[in-house]
């Protein structure tokens, strides 16, 4: 049996669709255990009217307490051998469960992960694969450290991590999370995802990539790249000090070459989010956390040892600015970017 786990919190919109394409799965061994985070909406009464309809759905109702606590709570209630999980805003093909199953059992592997859809407002998909970054079906266990380094930091792509690093993509053993007491970080505010996946494939010894897209991402760009995010450079140096953590034990150092695109990238990132929504009174406060994203120890570490001469272009200018810890003049640059973003309504 496969325990599907969905965690919600004012999900009303799309909670419907989501069972649905859960309950309509061809792959029938199955239980559905649907985690009310404390909603304010209507969501809770959705749960409840396919509670009545169908004895494979559990619930679990609880006070607000954040996503990370919500999969944990499904994780202790879960009675199947195999895990999946999935998001109450997106939604699953009707196979999904089927033919990722068959393909951990055929290949004997400890986890599948396969393609998505990334599905837009307007109903536009735009297929997302990581046949380019996997490359082989099989993955050995000797291999498996070549995905971990590519979901800390890709070498050219900035959002490997996203493509690669989200638990709705793939079939977990619940006895491997189980032997590893491996469970979501609740003090974590972003990427607990990225690190309960790291934990778990540094637990498998062998992964198995199904090149189909079996699961639809209900994106919204423009929650994301134009809105201020509160917190979030306490969210990126926690998360980023979880996964050094948990990688120090590794035998083979590759991971800090990745890591330190990593760096390089999620300091851009939060660079760039202080100049988004910017009023004249915040702008000194703007700048000085600037000064103190790119005062941090972990991030002076890494960008002290970066070959320059691998950088060009735009790139090179930035890292050089990081480096020499120019905060007004990166101040400057992105906040034109991102105001140039704004008029394109990118």
């Amino acid at each position: 049996m496969v325990s599907i786990i969905v965690p919600i919190y004012n999900c009303e919109k799309y909670l419907e669709r989501c069972i649905v394409s859960i309950l309509n799965q061809t792959y029938s061994d199955l239980e559905l255990i649907l985690v009310n985070d404390g909603s304010t909406d209507g969501s809770l009464d959705v749960c409840k009217k396919f509670i009545a309809a169908d004895n494979r759905i559990k619930l679990i109702n609880k006070i607000n307490t954040g996503v990370s606590d919500s999969r944990n709570k499904g994780l202790q209630m879960a009675k199947g051998k195999l895990i999946g999980f999935v998001d109450a805003d997106d939604w699953v093909d009707n196979s999904t469960f089927d033919k990722a199953i068959e393909a951990l059992i055929i290949n004997d592997a400890d986890y599948v992960i396969f393609d998505y859809w990334e599905v837009t407002k307007s109903n536009e998909r735009t297929l997302k694969t990581s046949s380019n970054i996997i490359g082989e079906k099989n993955i050995t266990e000797e291999e498996i450290d070549n995905i971990i380094n590519n979901i800390i930091g890709g070498k050219d792509n900035f959002n490997t991590d996203i493509v690669l690093g989200t638990i709705w993509r793939g079939v977990f053993k619940k006895e491997i999370i189980n032997r590893n007491g491996i469970s979501f970080d609740t003090s974590l505010t972003l990427g607990e995802d990225l690190l309960f996946l790291i934990k778990y494939l540094k637990s498998c010894g062998s992964v198995f990539y199904l090149d189909i897209p079996l699961y639809y991402y209900n994106y919204n760009p423009n929650s994301i790249t134009r809105r201020y995010q509160e917190g979030l450079i306490a969210g990126i140096i926690s998360l980023n000090s979880s996964i050094i953590d948990v990688l120090s034990t590794s035998k083979s150092s590759d991971w800090k070459n990745h890591f330190e695109n990593r760096v390089l990238n999620v300091t851009k990132y939060m660079i760039s989010n202080e100049t988004k929504e910017v009023k004249i009174s915040s702008l000194l406060e703007r700048i000085n956390r600037i000064k103190y994203i790119i005062n941090q120890k972990e991030i002076l570490l890494f960008i002290k040892e970066m070959d320059f001469k691998k950088y060009y272009g735009t790139k090179k200018i930035i890292v050089k600015w990081i480096s020499y810890k120019k905060s007004v003049r990166l101040f400057i640059f992105y906040f034109i970017v991102n105001s140039y973003k704004t008029i394109l309504g990118k």
